[in-house]
């Protein structure tokens, strides 16, 4: 599943993604040649089962690990953070052992 290896390549995160998607959302998104285009974002939960020291994109990004709260304020996407919050809200949350939500987002 493509989440999956986002997760992998974007934060060396190694999980099972549930197939059924939390929730999704659009935003937009500046291409290559300036313009914007429209961006559907699809968010489902991820079973952790361990992260890499060193993975594909490590140069280019930080892992960092935040309680769902702290995670919705330092978003820069308002309706992702919206989202993350209500996800957390729920009793059935996606939680990993140490009390964390547990999320892939990846765009499409």
């Amino acid at each position: 599943m493509s989440a999956a290896l986002d997760a992998f390549e974007e934060a060396g995160i190694i999980g099972d993604i549930d197939p059924r998607p939390l929730a999704d959302y659009r935003y937009p998104r500046p291409g290559d040649d300036g313009t914007a285009r429209r961006c559907r974002v699809t968010v489902f939960a991820m079973r952790v089962r361990g992260t890499l020291s060193h993975w594909k994109e490590r140069g280019e990004r930080q892992r960092r690990w935040f309680a769902a709260a702290e995670a919705a304020d330092v978003m820069e996407h308002a309706e992702l953070a919206g989202i993350v919050r209500q996800l957390a809200s729920r009793p059935q949350a996606p939680m990993d052992a140490a009390g964390r939500l547990s999320l892939s987002i990846g765009d499409l």
